[in-house]
């Protein structure tokens, strides 16, 4: 996640993450929530300059822990995230 630190989007660039977990543990949550706050620090420092950022959480249908996870996560940060369900897979 090193390279979140040297991201630049330009001015006006729009950029979407897509978030598509189908199984997580202690260890995977952890690097889950680094992601975002990584991704919240870009959001930040380049709302400024025009640039739109988004994450898109997919989650399964019926699959309600992981989407409620994400909205746990959204309650910290600032950087909009979309939740978005999908069929199983």
């Amino acid at each position: 996640l090193d390279w979140l630190d040297k991201f630049q989007p330009n001015p006006g660039q729009e950029v979407l993450v897509k978030v598509l977990l189908y199984y997580y543990n202690t260890a995977s949550k952890k690097w889950v929530i680094e992601l975002v706050r990584k991704l919240n620090e870009v959001f930040k420092r380049t709302e400024s300059i025009g640039a739109k950022m988004k994450i898109l959480w997919q989650y399964e249908r019926g699959d309600e822990e992981t989407k409620y996870y994400g909205e746990y996560l959204s309650g910290f940060h600032t950087i909009p995230i979309e939740f978005l369900e999908i069929e199983e897979q």
